[in-house]
């Protein structure tokens, strides 16, 4: 194991106070927490807010999965909060390890990037408590006392896109897909870089990226070929950009009607 000092991992301990070792001696927090992230700036922030609670302890800190599982066995936490997207490991794998190691942890899963596959992949692996990174520090609060009473919680855009997805099973494939959606896909069974979908839709290049993204959570597709295939499988027509001279065009191709 490296030292904390380059791994990020933190052990906190409380320094002593003038009444200790006295029969009056506060009752200790209830609950004793492990914070994973790799971003500093908000371990720092959220141990200054955690810390200013009377019940809560931040035990410690790890800045990656490995160092947190490591953390969770040597400093006992009652809960984990975990970031789930990491730049080399994901967080879902943390969670799982933890739980199987250490079944009695409470975890709270954090991201900034909220999907129906992401919201059941962490409970799935384990969490109890599924949160927004933009969430308020109340929320962060209300999901902490409610997992550590057993319960399960889940921020309320979490909630939202989970009975949308339950709404969303009776439906046919495209109907989940917005129009704009759809659209998009068309271009991109077509081939068409961003740029000419953004040109041919009049939009953003980073709306179509997150059209992109959006078409391979709601389908639980990976690659652009896959999208390519359930388009033709649909009977989507495709949609292909004609370069001529500085102009760009579009051709419409497969069984559907023109857009």
């Amino acid at each position: 194991m490296q030292s904390a000092r380059k791994t990020g991992a933190r052990r906190h301990q409380r320094n002593p106070s003038p009444t200790d070792g006295q029969k009056d001696d506060p009752r200790p927090p209830s609950i004793r927490i492990l914070l994973v992230d790799d971003q500093v700036i908000f371990r720092e922030t959220f141990r200054a807010w955690l810390t200013s609670n009377p019940d809560t302890e931040v035990v410690g800190e790890a800045s990656n999965v490995r160092d947190a599982v490591h953390l969770a066995g040597t400093l006992h936490p009652t809960l984990v909060l975990t970031e789930i997207c990491f730049s080399r490991n994901h967080g879902i794998e943390g969670i799982r390890e933890m739980k199987s190691m250490y079944p009695g942890i409470k975890i709270v899963a954090l991201t900034a990037y909220l999907s129906e596959t992401s919201i059941r992949a962490a409970l799935q692996a384990g969490a109890s408590g599924l949160l927004e990174k933009s969430g308020s520090l109340e929320e962060v609060r209300s999901a902490l006392d409610n997992v550590i009473k057993g319960k399960t919680y889940l921020c309320a855009r979490a909630a939202e896109i989970v009975a949308q997805g339950y709404k969303d099973k009776g439906r046919g494939p495209l109907e989940v897909l917005s129009q704009r959606e759809q659209d998009a896909l068309r271009c991109i069974a077509g081939g068409m870089r961003n740029k000419d979908i953004a040109l041919h839709l009049c939009i953003s290049v980073n709306t179509v990226e997150k059209h992109r993204a959006n078409l391979m959570d709601k389908l639980n597709l990976r690659k652009v070929a896959s999208l390519t295939a359930f388009a033709i499988q649909q009977g989507l027509t495709a949609i292909s950009a004609v370069q001529n001279g500085n102009a760009t065009g579009v051709v419409w191709s497969g069984h559907g009607e023109e857009p």
